[in-house]
Formats: structure tokens, C-alpha cells, sequence
């Protein structure tokens, strides 16, 4: 709609050819008047359906625009000081509401259902094949990458983990994942992974549609160098379904894991820092203990 009014208006919608049209009519101007008029015009341009923090560049660049030109002294002071006035008060105003939409933007959208829900988007997918192959992709390759993301939500584990070094197991009829790339502690062999879906056939299949794909390709790297080839890449592909980055699905894996598991019974902090592999300030002995006699699982 932005580009339909400015064409309309200006007959183009080239940021950079408005600005240049603004400053022609800006010295064609002879009085005070006359730079109101010709500001008046261009509010279109710098307002609508934009960003505040658009707004204010737009207003930084036409500004600049007319301290490389050749204005007079007074009139330049004019333009600047009088005209072309982003008043801050509008910026603070419209700011505070941009940041209160945003918090309730994500306060809606996170949710354990919600989680849960994204899991279900992509084992739908992967389970109906339900994905189209773009130019340059193989079906095997988005298969992956739908595969990778589903594991993602169900473990929390990082891109490169999902590609070379997770591992699925099932013993007493639940579900655990071991292979993280960053140990808690070089002397820490025990095993304590949610995954978030009891289906393991098709967790199994998800990591297979990964390995399938990446195996080969990774064999030879380790996690600085898949991380260096393959992170926006894999970022982009994962942005076309959600918003959520990789980092963030493992704060809300942490977060869901803490609702569904612990509900209180150890410290969240404490037990949010273990569940996605970070090192903890307590013995690593101790705490699997108090956690296995709290959440009554069988390792």
C-alpha cells in the first residue's frame, strides 16, 4: 500500500529519488512559508505505514541532504531547526506503543500449547511431505532442514549438535538424548535429556532425514566449522516458518521442560542452566540424584 501512495503522489516509490525531488523543491523556496509548504508535501513520504526508527532516518537523511547542499547559512538553520522537526515527543509516544505491541506480541505467542503446537506444524509436514523444492534445493535437503527444526523443539539442542553429535535413546520406555557438543563436566556421564515427543520411531527418522542429508557433508568438521558453513543459511531456512531463532527455541524448550518437569521443585534458574547443558554451581552427582528421586526417572 506504502509504494501504491507514493506513486500516486510522486510517481515513484524510489526512497532516494523523493529525497532528491524534496531538496529540489526545498531550494526553489523563497520564503519561510514557502519551506513549510514544501515540507507539508512530503509527510506522506516520511510517515506512512512506516517504523519510528524509519521515520527517524528518513528525517536523518533528508537532513544530511541538506547540509551537503547549497543552502544559505539561514536558510539551512531553518530547515533544520524549524522545518525539518522530528518532534520527540511523537517518537517517545509512538515508541512506548511500538515496544508494548511487541510485548504482547510475544506474551500471545509463547506458550507451552503453542510449543507443542509448533512441534505438530512440523512432524505434520515432515510426515505428509508437505513442503515445496525452490531452486537450488533437493527434497532431501528440506527434508532435513524440516527435520532439523522439529528435533530442534523437541530437544533444545543447537543446529550443529542436530547435524553431527545427538543421539537418541529409549530405555524403560522413555525417551533421553545424549551427545551434547558442550559437556557440563569432562567427568559427567550421566544422561538427562527431555524430548519433548514419545513417538521415537519417528524422532528416529527425523535425526535419520539429518544425518541422511549432513552426514557426509560434516563428517570431517567440527562444530566451529559447521557453524561457520552452514548458520544462515540454516537461519534463513528456519525463518520462513517461524520467527523464532534457533537460541530462542532453546529458551523456550528450557522453559517448557521447567513447566512440564521440575513445576517448582528445584531452583528454575538451576534447572532451566541443566536441561540445556550449561554448567551448574552444584555437584553434578548430587543434583542428578536429587533430580531422579523428584521427577522419578528411570535413567
Amino acid at each position: 500500500m506504502r509504494n501504491q501512495i507514493l506513486i500516486a503522489l510522486y510517481e515513484t516509490s524510489m526512497s532516494s529519488t523523493i529525497e532528491d525531488m524534496i531538496i529540489k523543491d526545498f531550494k526553489k523556496c523563497k520564503s519561510d512559508e514557502d519551506f513549510f509548504k514544501a515540507y507539508n508535501k512530503y509527510i506522506p513520504f516520511l510517515w506512512v505505514e512506516s517504523s519510528i526508527y524509519t521515520v527517524r532516518d528518513r528525517y536523518s537523511n533528508i537532513k544530511n541532504l541538506v547540509k551537503d547542499s547549497r543552502f544559505s547559512k539561514a536558510k539551512k538553520e531553518l530547515l533544520l531547526n524549524d522545518v525539518l522537526v522530528f518532534d520527540e515527543r511523537i517518537y517517545d509516544v509512538l515508541n512506548d506503543a511500538s515496544k508494548a505491541r511487541e510485548s504482547k506480541k510475544e506474551s500471545k505467542e509463547f506458550s507451552v500449547e503453542e510449543y507443542f503446537k509448533t512441534i505438530d506444524f512440523f512432524k505434520n509436514k515432515i510426515q505428509n511431505k508437505d513442503f515445496q523444492v525452490l531452486n537450488g534445493q533437493t527434497k532431501k535437503s528440506v527434508l532435513a532442514n524440516l527435520s532439523m527444526f522439529y528435533l530442534a523443539f523437541v530437544t533444545g539442542r543447537r543446529f550443529y549438535e542436530l547435524i553431527k553429535t545427538l543421539n537418541i535413546v529409549k530405555r524403560g520406555g522413555k525417551i533421553y538424548f545424549d551427545g551434547l557438543a558442550k559437556k557440563r563436566d569432562e567427568e559427567d556421564d550421566i544422561k538427562l535429556g527431555f524430548v519433548l515427543d514419545d513417538d521415537y520411531s519417528f524422532v528416529k527418522k527425523a535425526l535419520k532425514n539429518v544425518r541422511n542429508y549432513y552426514g557426509d557433508i560434516v563428517e570431517d568438521m567440527d562444530s566451529k566449522a559447521i557453524n561457520a558453513k552452514y548458520s544462515k543459511n540454516i537461519s534463513r531456512a528456519l525463518k520462513k516458518y517461524t520467527d523464532v531463532t534457533f537460541h530462542k527455541i532453546r529458551e523456550q524448550y528450557a522453559e517448557v521442560c521447567e513447566e512440564k518437569y521440575n513445576k517448582g521443585m528445584i531452583d528454575k534458574d538451576l534447572f532451566k542452566a541443566f536441561v540445556l547443558g550449561h554448567e551448574v554451581n552444584v555437584d553434578a552427582t548430587q543434583f542428578y540424584k536429587g533430580a531422579k528421586a523428584k521427577w522419578k526417572f528411570q535413567l
